[in-house]
């Protein structure tokens, strides 16, 4: 089974040696402290953008799903997620927890490339 962090939703990776399973206990990328007896398993579904319908995640004809480009691990396509983080004030967001926003890079990424 994947897992994915809580707050930054990088795959959590569960190492393997020749005795036994290594379990983090912090996630690499953001530092969130791992509870893997919380965790649940990613569930590879069919999904599609709620704002735009443009598909995120798919079956391959093969067996296996596979996700868009534009897939940030929610319901909402990097495209959309973008033009709401440039037209929303940080304080005011519904989706995000300021500062520790998940999404506050789409913000820097869109003013580097007005700027």
């Amino acid at each position: 089974p994947q897992y994915c962090c809580t707050k930054c939703n990088t795959r959590l990776q569960s190492g393997n040696t020749s005795y036994a399973p290594i379990r983090w206990k912090f996630c690499l990328e953001c530092g969130e402290q791992i509870e893997w007896d919380k965790a649940e398993a990613v569930k590879w579904e069919e999904k599609d953008c709620d704002i735009c319908g443009g598909w995120l995640i798919r079956r391959h004809p093969a067996g296996f799903m596979y996700a868009s480009s534009d897939y940030i691990g929610i319901d909402t396509c990097r495209s959309r997620m973008t033009e709401y983080c440039s037209t929303t004030n940080c304080v005011g967001c519904k989706r995000g927890i300021y500062p520790n926003c998940n999404w506050l890079s789409l913000k820097e990424t869109d003013n580097e490339e007005k700027g």
